[in-house]
């Protein structure tokens, strides 16, 4: 039992913020991220020695996260409001180009309440988590060809929504 403990503490400083921070971007709230966290990581303890190997534990741990977040906005049926974390392109001094980063960062977040929570999620597990293809298949339990058409329809439509608006 306490090598049990052990190890979940272990997991808990190497992924607590990598769990907050997805939560976070889903939810859409500090509060609500907060407390899904810490559902997560019940859920990471309670079924640890559940864990077979066949993916890496941050893998694991992301479905567990993903899939508590995706049935908690399912249950408040709330629409995923999503934050993303854009990096910006221009130089400090380039007003002009900041502004119109700060304007398409704000209609892809805007945009990205259109698409489906499917699309929203891989959308964001691929460009704001940085998981590869194959990290987003183990995560969610899909074909990477589903990943892939599907995060293909995502950038399609945000780029119809934007451009129309640009």
């Amino acid at each position: 039992m306490k090598k049990k403990e052990e190890d979940f503490n272990e997991i808990v400083k190497m992924y607590y913020e990598k769990v907050y921070n997805l939560t976070k971007k889903i939810l859409k709230d500090k509060d609500s991220a907060f407390d899904a966290t810490q559902e997560i990581f019940i859920k990471v303890y309670k079924n640890l020695n559940k864990f077979q190997g066949r993916s890496s534990i941050f893998t694991w741990i992301y479905r567990i996260a993903v899939n508590h977040c995706l049935n908690l906005l399912k249950k408040e049926k709330r629409i995923i409001n999503e934050e993303l974390d854009l990096e910006k392109i221009s130089s400090p001094f380039d007003v002009e180009k900041e502004y119109e980063n700060k304007r398409l960062k704000e209609l892809i977040e805007k945009y990205l309440e259109k698409l489906a929570p499917l699309e929203k999620t891989v959308f964001l597990l691929y460009h704001s988590d940085g998981l590869k293809i194959k990290e987003i298949c183990e995560v969610l339990k899909l074909k990477e060809g589903t990943i892939k058409s599907t995060l293909f329809n995502a950038h399609k439509k945000l780029a119809k929504f934007l451009e129309r608006k640009i």
